[in-house]
């Protein structure tokens, strides 16, 4: 940390210092309207209020143990539970561009120019795939650290290659920091890695010609680093495990590999990499892709190669797990993204055309972080209303009876024959957002170790709508009653059964 704090201070340029303070007020305009809209959505966030003891429902640290994020178990029991509005946000972006401040301090070490690092900063810092995952409040700040951490240990492993460092120190120091930010998100290594590689592409790109022994050199040492940090991650899990129990969440949710047969799981990646590819989300990495085919004779066969492994790594854990995985994990994204770019930048003649590109990406980004913010504000409402809907015809049918009742809720994702549910998705608001609660409450085991009806439940107590919280038996039963149910709205879809209520949204 010495040793940042004085690269710093040796800044060549003092203009740089007036080019972060520029550089962040832009960044803070940018990310304005995220940072002001708040909104209590259904899963995690609603912890916060305490809304009542459930044995569905554990601390918001504990559930961090049993999600293997030991690291952000920790920070979330120092902090507390409680997200502060506004203010959670704007510390949890501000330490995102602490992490580009210390990218900022690689990039001078490795002699790019100030043009060159605005134009890392603007794809590394801009972009909508951060909404998915800082969207989850209680998180927002753990998920900053780990962004900062991470730096950091691309920072140590930088001057591990340098000859005139305390190697010993760097090591040590690159290993605990990647191993806690492992411990805050396991996407994280993701990131780690592709820092990694773009240090290893800068090595190559020293030499006139491909030195074999280099490269071998710095993959053992990025493969000691990572596998050091991974085996201290996975025994510290083990050991939790004893405590507190497993979660089987990944199983669940990923079934991937161990449950589809090999062309099912090909098929359902492939239909998943072609939906992000459409997706208006995925202009930036569409663009970055095509510029780096664009100067492929501009680069050697291994730099090529290792820009490529960049842009790939990022959907690393949904080939490993051979399923789809949430946009929010795919943080690593604008990352890969920058540094395509800010290559292309260097060896190209035409650095006006990157900087108008550059600023065309800036701006398509910018309308698309106010689009998915907008997009998941009005989702909110529409669930706030869908809700109090639903709870209205409840009240009515039951009286005040429904206080003290539980209420069970039948729905799946796969509802393609609820005219209810696939009118949500047809909502104009409705921008590539899984923020509906129709889709995600279902009778299934999943997320802990309970079902997902609580989210509703804690979402409605929020709302100030009473019910009874249904428990696993329950929730069983109306999963095997459900098919003699007619689906909502029509008639049947509600009933009452040994004092529990029944309400079936889709099959």
């Amino acid at each position: 940390m010495k040793k940042l704090v004085t690269d710093l201070r040796n800044l060549p340029n003092k203009l740089i210092y007036s080019i972060i303070i520029v550089l962040f007020s832009v960044f803070i305009v940018i990310y304005a309207y995220f940072i002001l809209s708040w909104s209590i959505g259904m899963n995690t966030e609603l912890a916060t209020y305490g809304l009542g003891n459930s044995e569905y429902l554990y601390p918001l640290h504990t559930q961090y143990f049993l999600l293997d994020r030991p690291t952000l178990a920790i920070i979330t029991y120092v902090l507390g539970q409680v997200a502060i509005p506004y203010f959670t946000l704007l510390i949890s972006m501000s330490l995102l561009f602490v992490s580009a401040i210390i990218w900022m301090v690689i990039l001078t070490k490795k002699n790019f120019s100030i043009i060159e690092t605005l134009v890392f900063c603007s794809f590394y810092l801009i972009s909508p795939i951060y909404i998915f995952q800082f969207n989850f409040v209680n998180q927002a700040i753990g998920i900053g650290i780990g962004f900062v951490l991470t730096s950091l240990a691309i920072y140590h492993f930088s001057l591990i290659l340098n000859h005139d460092c305390e190697k010993f120190k760097n090591y040590v120091a690159s290993i605990v920091y990647l191993f806690l930010c492992i411990g805050i998100y396991q996407s994280f290594i993701i990131l780690f890695a592709e820092g990694v590689i773009f240090l290893l592409i800068l090595e190559q790109l020293k030499n006139i010609k491909t030195n074999l022994k280099v490269i071998i050199s710095i993959l053992t040492k990025i493969l000691f680093v990572s596998l050091a940090a991974l085996i201290g991650y996975l025994l510290i899990s083990k050991v939790i495990y004893i405590f507190i129990g497993e979660s089987h969440y990944l199983a669940n949710v990923y079934e991937g590999w161990h449950s589809n047969s090999f062309s099912e799981v090909i098929k359902h990646l492939l239909l998943y990499f072609a939906n992000i590819l459409i997706s208006p989300l995925s202009f930036t990495y569409v663009l970055a892709s095509l510029l780096l085919i664009c100067f492929v004779r501009k680069f050697f066969l291994i730099i090529m190669l290792a820009l490529l492994g960049c842009l790939a790594l990022p959907f690393a854990f949904a080939v490993f797990l051979g399923a789809p995985i949430p946009l929010r994990i795919l943080f690593p994204i604008p990352l890969s993204i920058a540094i395509v770019m800010l290559l292309i930048f260097r060896v190209t003649s035409n650095k006006k055309l990157i900087i108008a590109i550059a600023c065309l990406c800036l701006f398509v980004n910018f309308k698309q972080i106010c689009q998915l913010t907008y997009s998941q504000n009005m989702v909110q409402k529409y669930n706030e209303y869908n809700l109090e809907h639903l709870y209205s015809i409840l009240h009515d049918k039951f009286g005040n009876k429904l206080y003290n009742t539980p209420v069970v809720f039948i729905a799946s994702p796969k509802a393609d024959n609820s005219f209810y549910i696939r009118h949500i998705y047809s909502e104009p608001f409705y921008f590539n957002s899984d923020e509906d609660f129709l889709s995600n409450v279902f009778p299934d085991k999943m997320w802990q170790t309970s079902s997902i009806n609580h989210r509703v439940y804690y979402f409605m107590q929020w709302l100030g709508l009473f019910y009874k919280l249904p428990t696993e038996q329950q929730i069983e039963l109306g999963k095997q009653i459900s098919p003699s149910l007619a689906i909502f709205p029509e008639k049947g879809s509600i009933t009452k059964k040994n004092n529990i209520i029944f309400v079936k949204l889709s099959e």
